[in-house]
């Protein structure tokens, strides 16, 4: 890679949408060579496939906490009343093992990290 920042530049970021934090990657690029620039988006793409698989790795791990409290029988009342924005839920007299699985379930489900090339 250059010796300079190839990060280093005096454009803003072209972000996609206001609800959307990710950058293109073109400003950063374009000044590079084909060789430099490929690197850039292999290590952007490795390292989303790298905390896309510890989420994964964390929410599997959650349910088979669920899993094993809810097969020990391991009873406790849990009640988890949930409001975000216009969505709202209620988990009424819940064993903990239910609630693992279903926090363990929204992680895998809710983990979509996205890195345009």
């Amino acid at each position: 890679m250059n010796k300079k920042n190839p990060f280093e530049t005096k454009e803003n970021p072209d972000f996609d949408d206001d609800k959307n934090l990710s950058v293109s990657m073109t400003p950063f690029t374009n000044r590079m060579s084909s060789e430099d620039a490929k690197k850039v988006a292999d290590n952007a793409i490795d390292k989303e496939f790298r905390q896309k698989t510890k989420i994964f790795w964390a929410g599997t791990i959650t349910i088979l906490i669920g899993v094993v409290l809810f097969i020990l029988g391991i009873n406790d009342i849990i009640n988890l009343d949930l409001k975000i924005g216009d969505i709202s839920a209620k988990l009424i007299n819940a064993s903990p093992g239910v609630l693992f699985a279903i926090i363990g379930f929204l992680l895998i489900f809710f983990s979509d990290v996205k890195i345009k090339k």
